[in-house]
């Protein structure tokens, strides 16, 4: 069967009411998700980028022990947090990058993170997904975060192929996964979109995994162009 945009999008739709009632019956997915704290949010999103959530988690509980808010990390030696880090697979340059924003937060905002976009993406090291993950899941504002594990879900929802890794290629450069992200926001509150957040990293995950998706055990195996061609069982990676 072939599949124009509009069918991509309104399988997109679908998707997205499924995903508000699935993540919703979600608990918290990581350490982080059990508050709305700025500085968790932030701090565990920086260790995520490029590293995988396990070692993220371990170096977020490591880090946010020695240096529980802004103050303390903008006051650490960068060679003491990279120690700390380090164990994690994570380069110097991260450690640089945590001790850079806990000094802009200090020292331009007064210890409080901003809420506004522009001045979030101001920030050293926070970019569009850890921008909209904050406004999203701190600052209770409709945003929806795309990393490279949403974009694949939404990509097969809508029977497109998986891009190869470029620049050009990223998430929020990806045009169909920008029209579908301006689907899913529209029209939503905050809450709702948590919850499809959660859902989507959830699937992503564990079960809309990039070798082998296991569509049998996806709640959006119905709504989705390549869960529609496994039927039941996984299919090869596309």
């Amino acid at each position: 069967m072939n599949h124009n945009a509009d069918d991509g999008l309104g399988l997109v739709r679908e998707a997205a009411s499924v995903l508000a009632g699935y993540g919703s019956s979600l608990g918290p997915l990581a350490p982080w998700h059990e508050s709305r704290d700025p500085y968790s949010w932030t701090v565990a999103e920086l260790l995520l980028r490029r590293t995988n959530r396990v070692a993220a988690s371990r170096a977020f509980a490591d880090l946010t022990t020695a240096y529980p808010d802004w103050a303390s990390l903008a006051g650490a030696e960068r060679e003491v947090v990279a120690e700390r880090v380090g164990w994690a697979g994570l380069r110097n340059q991260r450690s640089k990058q945590l001790v850079r924003l806990a000094d802009a937060v200090v020292e331009e905002h007064g210890g409080e993170l901003p809420g506004e976009l522009e001045a979030l993406r101001a920030l050293p090291g926070v970019g569009p997904y850890i921008a909209d993950a904050i406004r999203l899941h701190v600052l209770d504002q409709p945003a929806l975060p795309v990393d490279g594990g949403v974009q694949r879900v939404l990509r097969r929802v809508m029977g497109l192929p998986i891009p190869s890794a470029t620049r050009g290629s990223t998430p929020y450069r990806d045009g169909p996964v920008t029209a579908a992200r301006a689907v899913i926001v529209s029209g939503r509150s905050a809450a709702e979109l948590r919850a499809i957040h959660l859902g989507l990293l959830s699937i992503s995950w564990g079960v809309c995994i990039k070798t082998t998706p296991r569509c049998g055990e996806c709640p959006l195996r119905p709504h989705c162009v390549v869960g529609q061609r496994a039927g039941g069982g996984a299919v090869r990676a596309v």
